[in-house]
């Protein structure tokens, strides 16, 4: 089994901050921690560390998008079509 590293942004209390860029958000060093109930880095060794479970939502995501994507598709191609007429 791999080493975990027990660091705190890799707790599943951690919840990470981020800033708003212009397109996308950025990660900070800092976050709040619900365990010690205060704002921490989030590199540093963790003494209440618990395992993260990985989320399953990243599945049911991508099989949404690619439905979307593909409605989108064929609503193009009617638009194509009907322009062509």
């Amino acid at each position: 089994m791999q080493d975990i590293k027990k660091n705190c942004y890799s707790c599943r209390y951690y919840n990470r901050y981020y800033t708003r860029g212009v397109k996308e958000f950025h990660q900070t060093n800092f976050g709040f921690c619900f365990k010690k109930e205060k704002n921490i880095v989030g590199c540093k060794a963790c003494e209440n560390y618990e395992y993260r479970k990985p989320k399953k939502n990243q599945k049911i995501l991508c099989v949404c998008l690619n439905s979307l994507l593909t409605q989108i598709s064929e609503i193009r191609k009617i638009f194509e079509a009907a322009e062509r007429e």
